[in-house]
């Protein structure tokens, strides 16, 4: 009877314990049942990140395309503006040949003037 009593509180200390294990075994796979819903959650914010980055990517090439037309704009406009600036050179010293030869003229027409005065004197003379 003793080994009875024995062998009974030894299979019930047993059903205690698996009974422990089982709930343990529930409580782990609640517990990982949670973490593979955080594990899914991390995965779609970072495909929705990489999403993002991928926007970011397309918008950056997008950027870097319009900055290399403006720097090919910019060229063009320094060319055009050296141009410019020859042109005006070249104006200039056609402006500057110009004005010598109307002072030129001028100074002719004053000396004419003075010869016609002195011929008409020496005919009215």
């Amino acid at each position: 009877m003793v080994e009875n009593k024995n062998m009974e509180q030894m299979v019930s200390q047993l059903i205690t314990m698996v009974g422990k294990v089982l709930e343990g075994q529930n409580d782990l796979k609640a517990e990982m049942t949670g973490m593979k819903v955080e594990i899914n959650e991390m995965k779609a914010e970072m495909a929705g990140m990489k999403a993002e980055i991928n926007e970011m990517k397309a918008e950056m090439a997008g950027m870097k395309a319009e900055i290399h037309e403006i720097r090919a704009e910019m060229n063009e406009m320094k060319a055009e503006i050296i141009e410019i600036k020859n042109r005006l050179n070249d104006i200039d010293g056609k402006l500057v040949y110009l004005t010598a030869d109307v002072e030129l003229l001028e100074h002719e027409t004053r000396q004419n003037k003075k010869e016609i005065n002195r011929i008409k004197k020496q005919i009215e003379a």
